[in-house]
């Protein structure tokens, strides 16, 4: 409200000025209004109004905390996005995992990956390659940004869920709540995929199902879909948990921040601080006892990833994390990029699974869920080894984005067809009908 009042206030002082300054004008060349052109009065008065608007603008920066955390920000996203090393590692040097399968005594945990939901830089840039459609959403989206500007929120950095992210969350939610377990039937007809049972029963927290803990990015998109997603396992509506325990929390962990140079991959909390989750009362039942002001676990959110490091590094944090915790699952909310990177990284060189070669070329969906054993073991020479098991791969919702992929190879087949039916092909013009 406050700011609401200072902008009217501005636009007013402005626009006095702006009259002030037209009259002082007219009395100095002795002339009428009617006398004086467009040309001139946009002359006499721009200057004055430019350098009013400016000076409002760095007041703002320099007496708005918010406003001095957006422009450090965007200084150090500029920062970032020229310098950074994060995708700097080469693939064709990494080990391939099957080396693990040398090694005598191995051990497996069991990952559930969950994308997060679109957010509004998907929206924004992501959404259509239409060269009207893409200027609209982008123009919203910074004029967006700029009405964010003195409370220290934005629609670019560390980009939240849009209206269509909260309700792909909310349909893995349901799919996870109204998910009921086989008959002998159904058992049978699942047993291409016995991980499933386990899978659901660990993401609903029902008892006797595989100890599990819930992790996140420290990005606010995957911390929104953790809670959102998973409401049903965090409020504990499975578990008929009796008591006053404590209730579960999502672990954030920066390992998992998203591998790119863009500045919706930069988190705006700070190290150890709490992180915002706008919106998400809307899509959390009042049945649901979830505890929002304290459903995340930030003791380990040490801050943005280092400008030098490495996303192979998080990749490689993330495996020795997950193998020394005691549970037998670790559910994961993450990001596109550092999935894909993690399947191409883990999964052996030489694949016949059709799940296993999605996972290393395609993107997982907004909302979607996919489950996996990593194995690992250490070498006679102490090194730690990492393994994905191709045939362990499972699908929980959604999968993989195939129809992208075959969205890109159809446009190749047409463009071919129309060189071929233009001519192209033939090496000579085509003859002119007579």
């Amino acid at each position: 409200m406050a700011f609401a009042w200072a902008s009217v206030g501005l636009l007013v002082a402005t626009a006095a000025l702006a009259a002030v300054v037209l009259a002082r004008h007219l009395c100095a060349a002795g002339l009428d209004v009617s006398q004086v052109t467009r040309a001139e009065i946009l002359d006499a008065v721009l200057p004055q109004v430019k350098a009013m608007l400016l000076g409002t603008f760095l007041a703002f920066v320099i007496y708005t905390e918010g406003a001095r955390r957006k422009v450090s920000l965007l200084a150090y996203g500029a920062v970032v996005m020229v310098f950074t090393t994060d995708m700097s590692w080469s693939k064709k040097k990494l080990p391939d995992p099957d080396a693990l399968l040398s090694v005598g005594k191995r051990s497996k945990k069991r990952i559930i990956f969950i994308r997060h939901g679109e957010s509004k830089w998907n929206q924004a840039f992501n959404k259509s390659k239409l060269p009207h459609k893409f200027f609209m959403s982008t123009m919203t989206a910074f004029v967006n940004e700029m009405l964010v500007l003195p409370i220290f929120d934005s629609v670019l950095f560390d980009s939240p869920l849009n209206s269509e992210g909260y309700s792909q969350a909310r349909i893995l939610a349901r799919v996870i709540e109204t998910y009921s377990h086989p008959n002998a039937k159904e058992r049978m007809a699942r047993e291409a995929h016995p991980a499933l049972e386990q899978d659901m029963a660990a993401l609903r927290g029902e008892p006797g199902s595989p100890s599990a803990i819930v992790v996140s990015s420290n990005l606010r998109r995957a911390a929104q879909t953790a809670v959102v997603a998973l409401r049903s396992r965090l409020s504990g509506r499975f578990s008929y948990r009796t008591g006053l325990g404590a209730p579960e929390q999502v672990k954030v962990l920066p390992c998992l921040q998203e591998v790119s140079r863009n500045v919706d991959t930069l988190a705006l909390a700070p190290p150890f601080g709490e992180i915002s989750l706008p919106g998400i009362e809307e899509h959390i039942p009042e049945e649901t006892c979830v505890d929002l002001g304290n459903v995340l676990d930030v003791s380990d959110s040490a801050g943005n990833k280092p400008i030098f490091g490495t996303g192979l590094q998080r990749l490689e944090k993330f495996c020795t994390w997950a193998a020394e915790r005691d549970e037998d699952m670790i559910i994961t909310a993450g990001h596109s990029l550092w999935f894909r990177h993690f399947f191409r990284t883990f999964l052996p060189r030489t694949l016949s699974e059709e799940l296993a070669i999605q996972a290393k070329d395609l993107k997982m969906k907004n909302g979607g869920a996919v489950g996996f054993d990593l194995e690992f073991g250490q070498t006679q020479d102490g090194r730690t080894i990492f393994r994905i098991d191709p045939a362990s791969i499972s699908v929980v919702h959604g999968g993989f984005d195939v129809k992208k992929k075959k969205k890109g190879a159809l446009n190749k087949i047409k463009g071919a067809l129309q060189k071929l039916t233009s001519g192209g092909g033939s090496g000579r013009p085509k003859e002119k009908a007579s």
